[in-house]
């Protein structure tokens, strides 16, 4: 089970662990948050990013396009969709991020 949205935004029980971000995975994080307004939705809320919007982010910041990369970005998707169908939540549109 997911933590009480209190406990993810630091202000909760203290309980949970501190997260690590591991070196190998500081490009496709930043890419990925630089993405963030990047999803497409649809009634239901946000349904998956929109790739294209992600190439040009990449492109911009001059980040190589690899299939590792790729991997690592959709495995972040799927969590963050699953974390906010979890929490009742959608995607941040373009103003909030």
């Amino acid at each position: 089970m997911a933590c009480s949205k209190e406990e993810a935004q630091g202000t909760g029980c203290g309980q949970c662990p501190r997260p690590v971000l591991y070196a190998q995975n500081v490009v496709v994080f930043n890419l990925f948050t630089r993405c963030l307004t990047q999803f497409r939705s649809g009634f239901s809320g946000p349904t998956g990013l929109d790739y294209s919007g992600v190439m040009q982010v990449m492109k911009m910041t001059g980040i190589e396009p690899t299939e590792q990369l790729f991997n690592d970005l959709q495995t972040l998707e799927y969590a963050y969709l699953e974390a906010l169908k979890d929490r009742g939540e959608k995607a941040p549109s373009e103003s909030e991020a």
